[in-house]
Formats: structure tokens, sequence, C-alpha cells
């Protein structure tokens, strides 16, 4: 009766050793994309240590209209021993999406055999200012600093009636000759009431190729154009909260090439 049960005890843990599956260990190229109009599609790379079968788990992403964000991907990840491009397809309409507002979740790429091995990838998307989408942005590369420079706003990025604020704009030439008639263009977007409460137009310049350039605009917070019914009216840029968009714009005289 003893060796009866020894001889069970040693076929169930032989049998529980054949059952455990190792882990195929891997590495993916991104840990976040963006999704920026009109993008629907975009790609990333993934590299396992040995073969093995993953699988993509796609989150639940919705829009002003409570419609999911479909996704697809045609890239086999059956038996894949070498680094692959995987590409995801987003299915969605852009103008189902409110300006200034981040829609995000988590892809998992996951071992099928072992969904304890897996990675994510951040998805998020964002309307665009630009009504077909930003275009030509490895021409120019444009970067911004806020300075709150006098007033009631503790941060840079918080704004009250009357606060005096400045941008500092950067502007660099990605191509591989001289820019001309560049055109900043900047916006105090207000989300809710979707148009610019204060805008303006910087004069035309030119880089030449690999050389930047720095414009400083100022302006005051004109309480005419905040809303009377917000709580004393501050202005959040950014913030997950924002009432309000800063939105500055490059433009060619042919259209908009970069937003920020």
């Amino acid at each position: 009766m003893k060796k009866t049960k020894i001889l069970s005890l040693f076929l169930f843990t032989v049998i529980m050793s054949v059952m455990v599956v190792s882990a195929v260990d891997f590495s993916i190229s991104k840990s976040s994309i963006d999704f920026k109009k009109p993008a629907a599609s975009a790609t990333f790379k993934i590299t396992p240590t040995g073969t093995a079968d993953y699988e993509l788990v796609f989150p639940e992403i919705l829009d002003e209209e409570g419609n999911k964000i479909i996704f697809s991907s045609p890239t086999d990840l059956t038996g894949i021993n070498d680094t692959t491009s995987v590409v995801i397809n987003a299915s969605f309409d852009y103008s189902q999406l409110t300006l200034g507002k981040v829609y995000s979740g988590d892809l998992i790429i996951q071992e099928i055999s072992n969904i304890t091995n897996n990675k994510s990838i951040e998805l998020s998307f964002m309307d665009s200012y630009c009504i077909e989408g930003c275009n030509g942005e490895d021409l120019l590369e444009i970067d911004i600093e806020i300075d709150n420079t006098e007033g009631f706003g503790e941060e840079d990025t918080e704004w009250y009636p009357l606060d005096e604020i400045e941008l500092d704009i950067n502007v660099e030439n990605l191509a591989d000759d001289t820019i001309d008639d560049i055109v900043i263009e900047w916006c105090l977007y207000s989300i809710e009431e979707g148009d610019c409460v204060i805008e303006d137009e910087e004069p035309d310049f030119k880089l030449k190729e690999d050389k930047d350039k720095d414009v400083l605009i100022s302006f005051q917070v004109d309480p005419n154009d905040l809303d009377k019914d917000a709580d004393f009216s501050k202005i959040s840029v950014p913030s997950s909260a924002r009432s309000f968009l800063l939105i500055t714009t490059l433009s060619l005289g042919t259209g908009l090439l970069a937003v920020n």
C-alpha cells in the first residue's frame, strides 16, 4: 500500500513536470503609440528569444458618442522566432473625438501558452486642429515654453484674468534646404465653445538648412474672453480637466505643417 502511494506521487510529479511550459522572453520596440489625425494605422516590432505564439489583446476605447474604436491586425504572430513588424489598424471617426482630449488604453501583447508572459503598449488618440491632419512634420519642428510672467497664476500653465503670458517658441528646420515664408499662428481655443477666443499671427520668416529661430509672443489674458460662469475663470493649459487649449501652428501658405 505504501509503495503504491509513493509510485502514484512519483507519477503525478512527472506529469506535472511535463505540463510546465517555459515562457519565451520577448521585447517590444515601443512603450506607447500616438494616433493623430489622419493616422489610422501604426506599427511596432516584437523580438522573441525563441519560438513562440503570441496574440494581441486590444483595449476598449470609446469616442464621445460611446462608439468603440475597432482594432485589427493582419500580422500573423504564430511560431515567430525573429524580429517581426506588427501592424495595428484602428477604425473610428476623428470628428467624434473632442479637441484637446486624449483617449487611451493599453494594448497587451501576450504569449498564448503563458498569458502571464506579456507586455503592454499605451495607445492614445487625439483629434487635430488641422482640418485634414497635419502634414510635413518632417520639415519643421516646433517647441514651446510657457511662462506666466505676472499675475495671479502660481503655475506657468494656470492663467487668470489680466495675467501676463509669454510664449517662447522655437522653430527648427529639419529639411535639407532653406524654407521660405514660415508663418506662426497661435490660438487660445475654448473646448466648450469650439472656437478660438484669442488668436494672432506672427510675421513670416525663413530658415536655412539645420537652423532654428526663437519667437517670443507676449499677451495679456483678457477677462472678456473667458467664461463668465467659471470659477474665477481660471485657464489651465495643459491639464486633464482643461477647458482651454493652446494651439500653435506652422504654415507655408499652402496648409498647416505642424501643431502643438
